[in-house]
């Protein structure tokens, strides 16, 4: 019997969450600027930003939970797999946090109407 106890939705939660907050951001953001572009300023892109971040963390906490879980005294060498799926998961919400991070920093920057 193996170990990990954590739901198998877990270790994959950063790995969905990780694109789909990012795409909403972008996606809203980028519409936002083509077409309204005199009402979209930094601090809307801001506010979406900081929403698509907490769905990345989201994911990311679930994905660091299920590895936490994984990585416990695991013996086999089969049951290592049950690790990679977490780790890899975490790793994706960690690369889609960033990109959401400079795509703020870029919509504090630069003037919506240049966008």
């Amino acid at each position: 019997m193996s170990p990990i106890t954590s739901p198998s939705w877990r270790a994959w939660a950063g790995l969905v969450a990780g694109p789909v907050g990012w795409s909403l951001h972008h996606q809203i953001v980028s519409n936002g600027n083509f077409a309204q572009c005199p009402r979209m300023n930094g601090l809307a892109d801001l506010g979406l930003g900081l929403a698509a971040l907490l769905i990345i963390l989201a994911g990311g906490f679930l994905s660091w939970t299920a590895w936490r879980r994984a990585a416990g005294d695991l013996e086999t060498s089969h049951e290592a797999d049950g690790r990679f799926i977490p780790a890899l998961s975490l790793m994706a919400a960690g690369l889609f946090l960033l990109t959401v991070i400079v795509q703020i920093g870029a919509g504090l920057i630069v003037p919506a109407c240049w966008r």
